[in-house]
């Protein structure tokens, strides 16, 4: 492909930018001890803890119980489940001191914090800069004016408390299966940016047209207006063929966010997604910036598949061709740590399993994977059914939760929908109330973001602007050869997903109590 001069002078300037300053010199790792303090008393914001030195000490990522701290359980066994070693409800102070770079001097700062259960509060020295609470994507932080090149104290407050009302068994915050651990777990960072910067890119895969429309949002600092040219090169992954180099010019007016859309073109040997030849693509996005006469760059990879999934009659198709889910379920049962896996290894080991049974499809019960779950699974060709983190009965009268649901569903979408293994976003586990709100939340979905097929609830309260249906076949009980699904069937008009059905009583292995060597004991076996 023929470039002009300016663009190759471009490309240049780009590789200096990240062999001088690139992504792993503009991020620092704060995995490692911090200090440490309970807060059962919830006294610390009072007393102003941020502006001591906690005593306490403990090790992140990690939750308070590995790190054995809160209440011995002596409580009676739970028949229906496992049983934590300790418990701890309420605030946990975390706390650690940080040295920023010097060449960091005049970037964006941000803090990076991949899962907190639930709501965390970050406190820069004694400067108090914020509150997250979502329990299906990572708590971010601009720490810009605040955390300046030099020495400074991370404060940082998880409180697992039950801030809404997710349902008394909600696999999201519940101790049914997860367990509610209190603690920071995957990535922990500072990251660094120009104060132009990347942050966003959707891909919106178009299969028939063999084309792939990139959005782009763009973050401003500066307040002043902007002007650059952006390089996109679309590759598949293993592949060292450039799909497309392309150079676009634009401007911006004046403002914090811009968002950018362009077509480019995959190739006529363009590869699908799907369960039996994932093939994965990566688009490299190079932004180089002017404003004023101070230049700055920077540079994202994003990963996406080419694939369609739709609905065709009564029938699931993943690019045009029909197909049948043969799928499990995950509750979020990992009773060694509390939590979900949260590095892609340990979740290729988990879709091993799931392809060694035949499968293709998983769904997560009212509860949402970490990022290392869509990678694990685009790798493995495994389409994913996500759930908003609730199982309530008053869905739409509870107008904070409702908010926080509604908010949780955009923020899923936005930080995950580019993996091709995200097939399905449901709004919660066999939910009841107010059916005009999962309405709401449905056609959000279908608008926001149509990669992805949308239901209101599992189980029950189905809405008519549903995608597919995930229902019980009524009358049916036990195991048997002489059952006809078709009659119960018939009477739905979406592709239908059975839920839980194979929900059999068995008999315990008492061989496995040795093997709870984690977080949770299995005292309902002994």
């Amino acid at each position: 492909m023929r470039m002009n001069n300016g663009y190759w002078w471009m490309m240049a300037v780009v590789a200096m930018v990240v062999s001088a300053g690139g992504a792993e010199e503009r991020r620092v790792s704060l995995a490692g001890e911090w200090g440490f303090k309970l807060d059962a008393g919830k006294v610390g914001v009072e007393e102003k803890w941020f502006a001591r030195q906690l005593g306490g000490k403990i090790k992140l990522p990690g939750s308070t119980d590995e790190a054995g701290v809160g209440e011995r359980n002596v409580k009676a066994a739970n028949y229906d489940g496992l049983s934590r070693v300790w418990v701890y409800v309420g605030g946990a102070w975390y706390q650690r001191e940080v040295e920023v770079p010097a060449a960091w001097a005049g970037k964006r700062v941000a803090l990076f914090l991949e899962r907190c259960h639930w709501e965390s509060r970050v406190w820069v020295d004694e400067k108090e800069v914020g509150m997250r609470d979502s329990l299906c994507v990572a708590h971010e932080y601009d720490l810009s004016g605040v955390m300046t090149a030099g020495r400074h104290r991370v404060t940082v407050r998880v409180d697992n408390s039950q801030k809404y009302n997710m349902g008394p068994d909600a696999h999201s915050t519940s101790e049914q299966t997860q367990t509610n651990w209190n603690g920071i777990v995957g990535k922990i960072e500072l990251r660094a940016t120009d104060p132009v910067w990347i942050e966003s890119v959707q891909v919106y895969p178009n299969v028939e047209k063999k084309t792939a429309k990139v959005k782009v949002v763009i973050g401003n600092a500066t307040g002043k207006a902007v002007e650059g040219t952006w390089a996109f090169n679309v590759h598949r992954r293993g592949s060292t063929n450039l799909a497309q180099v392309m150079p676009l010019k634009f401007e911006a007016a004046e403002g914090e966010r811009v968002a950018q859309e362009w077509d480019l073109t995959v190739g006529e040997d363009m590869k699908l997604w799907d369960e039996f030849s994932p093939a994965m693509y990566d688009v490299d996005a190079d932004l180089m910036t002017k404003v004023g006469e101070a230049k700055y760059a920077d540079v994202r990879e994003t990963s996406f598949g080419m694939r369609k999934l739709a609905v065709e009659g009564r029938q699931f198709a993943v690019n045009g061709r029909a197909t049948f889910l043969r799928g499990t379920l995950d509750c979020c049962i990992y009773p060694l740590t509390g939590y979900a896996p949260m590095d892609v290894e340990g979740w290729r080991r988990v879709f091993k399993v799931v392809r060694d049974y035949g499968l293709n499809h998983v769904r997560y019960h009212s509860w949402c994977p970490p990022e290392a779950a869509f990678e694990a699974a685009d790798e493995a060709g495994i389409l994913l059914h996500v759930e908003a983190p609730q199982w309530a009965f008053d869905v739409g009268k509870d107008a904070k939760r409702d908010a926080f649901i509604e908010a949780e569903v955009r923020r899923i979408l936005d930080v995950y929908g580019n993996h091709p293994s995200f097939g399905m976003l449901c709004m919660g586990n066999e939910l009841s109330g107010e059916l005009g709100f999962l309405s709401k939340l449905v056609k959000f979905g279908q608008q926001h973001d149509g990669r992805h097929l949308y239901t209101s609830s599992t189980g029950w309260s189905f809405v008519p602007e549903n995608d597919y249906t995930v229902a019980q076949v009524r009358g049916i009980r036990g195991p048997g050869t002489e059952h006809d699904f078709r009659v119960e069937d018939a009477k739905l008009r979406s592709p239908v997903v059975s839920h839980e059905i194979a929900q059999w009583t068995v008999y315990p292995n008492l061989e496995e109590i040795k093997k709870y060597t984690g977080v949770t004991r299995a005292r309902n076996f002994e």
